[in-house]
């Protein structure tokens, strides 16, 4: 059977507010970020690694630097590396004196919601499905009315109904995807996983 999963990657802006960093630091770490994110859109995610670490030369705990270093880890299938750097880029979020005393552009919940995605769906592959389910849960709690949309409640609800259904759990598949489709109610990737599992319980029930 084959289900599909929703993957997100944001672009984020690198920057601080004056007050915190110096104009010339912040204008360095934007065009280190700038050319990591160009890289990273290219493939070359080695390279890309390598320019978003000098921004944390600036800042060694900027979360969204913190994050797309995870995320080129999990384009290489470091997914051990990825899941590494997200809980970084959560634990300087989680810490109110690093991230709004700087001033970063992106809401803290915008950037939470998306480590904990990312940190979820590192997690389901390396076959962790319970922490891949609380990296789930976390990040649908810093959006509770879905404001931000990378990823967006229903991807969410997406990929966690596609960890359940690969461990068996057809119900429990559907009642997430149920809550996806009550947020688009036509997505197709969504319809198409949940008859797929729909036909999955059937047989399982005539195998019985």
């Amino acid at each position: 059977m084959k289900y599909v999963f929703l993957c997100f990657f944001c672009l984020f802006v690198f920057v601080g507010q004056a007050g915190a960093q110096n104009a010339m630091q912040i204008d360095k770490m934007n065009a280190f970020g700038a050319r990591g994110f160009d890289l990273f859109q290219k493939g070359e995610y080695e390279k890309a690694i390598v320019l978003f670490k000098q921004i944390l030369k600036y800042d060694d705990i900027h979360p969204e630097a913190l994050i797309w270093i995870g995320n080129c880890n999990a384009e290489l299938s470091d997914f051990n590396g990825a899941i590494t750097y997200y809980q970084k880029a959560i634990n300087s979020l989680e810490s109110t004196s690093s991230y709004e005393d700087k001033g970063y552009m992106l809401d803290k919940p915008d950037l939470l919601k998306n480590a904990y995605y990312q940190i979820a769906m590192n997690y389901s592959y390396l076959g962790d499905h319970a922490s891949a389910f609380s990296g789930f849960q976390s990040a649908l709690k810093q959006d509770p009315d879905n404001k931000y949309t990378l990823p967006s409640n229903a991807a969410i609800y997406t990929s966690f109904g596609v960890v359940k259904a690969e461990q068996g759990d057809y119900d429990g598949a559907i009642l997430l995807w149920d809550k996806a489709l009550a947020i688009d109610p036509n997505d197709e990737i969504v319809l198409s996983n949940k008859a797929e599992a729909l036909r999955q319980k059937e047989f399982h029930s005539t195998q019985e």
